[in-house]
């Protein structure tokens, strides 16, 4: 029922269509994963059959479909994949099963999609032998250990049917539905090599390094014994720490899938054992020397697992060098002994490549990677469920790092979802714990002061850090950065030099000082915090002085800096800073130097159309037509009409203008054609009467000798208001200063 509810509460949030896209959400159920697409109304849809799974085809070719969210609720254990190629209106899927989909629409045009697990008819002849106690499971397919759990339990879980009338025989509740549960969930646990019918009725032996249990060649569950001599039943529960510790697989066992190791081998959360630190630690050490002060193997790998599990990373490779296996196994420890110790992983570590390889794994991956790919699809509620069973002191040294790789990438709820489960075990005032929920809320809003402040001032290795998040959260919102402030970025900038922390300090600096209006002292910080111009840090410097320059600086100032290139070529700054550069260059009549910052052929519509300006100022029209090359709007055609003025062609200036709305350019340019019947549209009173000039005069010409006394003196008259209109033209025109 909770299920139910969270599932209508899912399908009915939210708006029914994007502006960037139809969003397309998932959910996860027992038996099926949900696929839900809201789109903006109801449209034709199809299904159509493919290799490997089905495409879900839209009569509307121009939908788009937002997918980046797809897999941040369901696994890939039905749905491998899904693609919506661009303009052709479809979702195609790619299923990692048989498995059967579902379509319905739900309410006003939600399209919900069920991919649900593969059915397979059961077998006839097994169906007649399944024991009594198989009648309680739902119709579903089972797996062989549950075959096998259900045939030994038949004669303690068998329904009995109650005779009619007999009322007070009849159990009380629901019985049937009570043995459905237990034995589902020992069915499951049986599937999971948990739980098994044990062979024998002899104890099981004790745990530790002497003498491991063989194992069967192959998954499928021993024959179950008729009875014990008690009439008991006989099973057996071993745990996942009993699996590890007492049967210890040798490390060239053959891994279940291809590329993925044993779940044991990465189990961190179970290497603990039951006694403590110091017990365990000694208990191993007892053990790990044998005769003639040879090392056991087995017991260095152990104590190894039992150093990861509580942290000591260093620790862990120590006992690792005792022994002279290079195996897998080694390797993967010596890789997650580095990852405790959040040390550099060498380039060969096979850590990065188990994303996609379910718990614990996909935890193990994305510790061992220094930036996770946000193109990477995994399993978060796998990452989730890892995560939450290590122990707290892996939790608290391993989150907070994990949760702000997570949330670089967009993956804001699983990573706020790690950061909770962090607090839960930080310290009061914890400066990681306190640095990653302030890094969380600087996503959506500006990080909390008091936050990094109690961070700043705890004089941990965040401290720096969180001064860094302090400036920069000042800087992008235009705020003045403190005095005090800018200083102490410049102290550990000095202190923490060589390292990327410090980079990001004597950025922020300069930045700050630059922000302050101390130009002069934020090139001379540069200077000596960043002698190698050549180097990125001193580029960035370099970039956010000018940033400050071209945002905050007087004209003089301004200029001084980007037209004398001191600090960074033209070519070279970004794109954005290029613009900002190249535009207020442009304002202040510098169009040569503008062209060398923005400089080629951008693809940014505002970047062209800045382009365009700046070859107008040059006298280049065919240049900026070229920058406006299949662009429209008012203020493309406007810069058209300029060009076509260059050009010399008045008359397609003048409809282009007229298109924009710019009826004073499109009069000028009518005037400029000598054009009268359009000067009589023209809304300026002055353009009709330049109209009728251009017309030329009405009366005959004063030389003509029929020409009577009155048509004379109408041209006369016709002559000064003329000139008396071509006067209020000039008055109208100013020479330009």
């Amino acid at each position: 029922m909770i299920r139910a509810g969270l599932l209508v509460l899912l399908v009915l949030s939210g708006a029914a269509a994007l502006a960037q896209g139809v969003p397309v959400r998932s959910g996860a159920h027992e038996r099926f994963d949900r696929l839900v697409i809201d789109l903006p109304r109801r449209h034709d849809w199809r299904i159509e059959p493919h290799e490997g799974g089905v495409a879900v085809v839209f009569e509307e070719r121009a939908l788009r479909f937002d997918l980046g969210a797809v897999f941040s609720r369901i696994g890939q254990a039905r749905l491998r994949a899904i693609a919506a190629p661009q303009g052709q209106g479809r979702l195609v899927l790619d299923l990692a099963c048989d498995c059967p989909v579902r379509p319905f629409w739900h309410g006003a045009a939600m399209l919900v999609l069920d991919i649900s697990d593969p059915v397979h008819p059961p077998d006839a002849s097994m169906a007649s032998r399944r024991p009594t106690a198989l009648a309680v499971l739902p119709d579903a397919p089972v797996s062989p250990a549950t075959e096998a759990i259900a045939a030994r339990l038949a004669p303690a879980l068998a329904v009995d049917a109650v005779p009619d009338g007999d009322v007070d025989t009849a159990p009380q509740g629901d019985l049937g539905q009570m043995r459905a549960v237990l034995l589902r969930q020992l069915g499951r646990a049986a599937s999971q090599g948990l739980v098994s019918a044990a062979p024998d009725t002899s104890p099981p032996p004790p745990l530790g390094p002497a003498s491991p249990s063989p194992q069967p060649a192959n998954d499928s569950p021993p024959d179950p014994p008729a009875a014990d001599p008690d009439g008991h039943l006989a099973l057996r529960a071993v745990t996942s720490m009993d699996r590890d510790v007492g049967a210890r697989p040798s490390g060239g066992a053959p891994d279940p899938v291809a590329g993925c190791p044993l779940p044991g081998r990465l189990d961190v959360a179970s290497w603990g054992g039951p006694q403590g630190l110091h017990a365990g630690i000694g208990r191993l050490h007892r053990g790990l020397y044998g005769e003639f002060d040879r090392v056991d193997p087995t017991v260095a790998r152990d104590l190894a697992r039992f150093y990861i599990h509580h942290g000591f990373g260093a620790e862990a490779r120590q006992s690792l060098g005792l022994t002279s296996g290079g195996d897998r196994e080694i390797r993967l420890l010596r890789d997650l002994a580095l990852v405790v110790d959040q040390q550099p992983l060498p380039a060969s570590t096979d850590l990065r490549g188990f994303a996609g390889c379910g718990e614990p794994g996909v935890l193990w991956a994305l510790l061992a990677a220094e930036q996770i790919d946000e193109t990477l699809v995994f399993d978060h509620r796998a990452l989730q469920r890892s995560f939450a069973a290590l122990p707290d002191g892996l939790r608290r040294a391993l989150g907070p790092g994990l949760a702000r790789r997570l949330a670089a990438v967009g993956h804001l709820e699983t990573a706020d979802h790690l950061q909770r489960m962090v607090a839960r075990v930080a310290m009061p005032g914890d400066p990681a714990a306190g640095l990653v929920r302030a890094d969380l809320s600087a996503r959506a809003n500006p990080p909390d002061p008091a936050t990094l402040e109690t961070v700043r001032r705890s004089n941990s290795a965040h401290a720096a850090e969180a001064l860094a998040l302090t400036i920069e959260a000042d800087l992008a919102r235009g705020a003045p950065v403190a005095l005090e402030q800018a200083q102490l970025a410049g102290a550990f900038a000095q202190e923490l030099r060589g390292t990327s922390m410090g980079d990001r300090l004597a950025v922020a600096h300069v930045a700050a000082l630059a922000s302050s209006g101390a130009f002069a002292e934020a090139v001379a910080a540069r200077e000596r915090l960043a002698p190698d111009p050549a180097l990125p840090p001193a580029t960035t410097m370099a970039e956010s002085i000018l940033w400050q320059a071209t945002d905050k600086a007087d004209d003089i100032t301004f200029l001084r800096h980007a037209l004398a290139e001191r600090l960074v070529p033209a070519g070279s700054v970004t794109a954005s800073l290029a613009a900002g550069i190249a535009r207020r260059l442009l304002d202040q009549g510098f169009a040569e130097a503008a062209d060398r910052y923005l400089g080629g052929a951008p693809t940014d519509p505002a970047l062209r159309l800045l382009r365009a300006e700046i070859a107008l100022a040059l006298q280049r029209p065919a240049e900026a037509e070229l920058a406006l090359l299949a662009m429209q709007g008012g203020l493309a055609d406007q810069l058209r009409a300029r060009a076509r003025v260059l050009h010399g062609d008045h008359a397609a200036a003048r409809r282009l203008f007229a298109a924009s709305d710019a009826m004073s350019e499109a009069d000028r340019a009518a005037l400029f054609a000598r054009d009268p019947s359009a000067l009589t549209q023209a809304a300026d009173p002055l353009m009709h009467d330049l109209a009728r000039v251009l017309d030329g005069p009405k009366s005959r010409s004063g030389d003509d000798p029929g020409m009577r006394l009155g048509q004379q003196r109408d041209l006369l008259a016709e002559s000064g208001a003329a000139r008396e209109t071509l006067s209020r033209l000039l008055a109208a025109s100013p020479l330009p200063e």
